[in-house]
């Protein structure tokens, strides 16, 4: 998967599920996932270094991040 796209295969699965549902939290894509929060912590980051993905802190609640 990395020699081909360029991502792991989870990252691409986070990315995949970014693009169906916009905006969702990290939180969320963990449940979806069933993995823990800080395992899409780390992904999130490495895929928003790459330009892959964006972070925006929700202005109701400042921990609260939607992934876009």
């Amino acid at each position: 998967m990395a020699s081909s796209f360029g991502i792991t295969g989870p990252q691409r699965l986070v990315v995949r599920l970014i693009g169906r549902h916009p905006d969702i939290s990290a939180g969320e894509l963990a449940h979806v996932l069933h993995v823990h929060k800080s395992t899409i912590t780390g992904v999130v980051q490495r895929l928003e270094a790459r330009g892959l993905v964006r972070r925006a802190t929700d202005t109701s609640d400042a921990r609260r991040m939607h992934l876009t």
